[in-house]
């Protein structure tokens, strides 16, 4: 779908296109869809969690190949934020198809940059 600078039109069907990801996702993703970027985040207690966040990525993907949505996988990386002290089970390797996403300490995102 190609959707022209300053156009009127464009936004307003953008908006209504990327809506399908959170619905095809389902109720148990947790995803931030600001115009052309989203993040998957999962609050992780149990061993269990690390596989909704999983399968909600899985689904990610499946949605961007049914409408023809390229992902920037380059782009795609994996933080760990918890509360000071907590603990983090940096063993579970998350994965975009065959892509292994990268774990990074920090991250800029829309001009802010988190840390743990």
């Amino acid at each position: 779908m190609v959707f022209r600078r300053g156009s009127v039109l464009g936004p307003l069907l953008f908006i209504i296109f990327i809506n399908d990801l959170v619905e095809s996702c389902g109720e148990d993703a947790n995803i931030y869809v600001f115009l052309d970027d989203a993040k998957v985040y999962q609050h992780i207690l149990a061993d269990d969690d690390e596989i909704k966040l999983q399968a909600c990525v899985d689904i990610f993907v499946k949605w961007a190949e049914e409408w023809l949505v390229k992902i920037n996988y380059s782009k795609c990386k994996v933080m760990s934020i918890m509360h000071k002290g907590q603990r983090v089970n940096n063993d579970t390797a998350y994965h975009m198809q065959d892509t292994l996403l990268d774990k990074v300490d920090k991250i800029k995102d829309l001009g802010v940059l988190f840390d743990p």
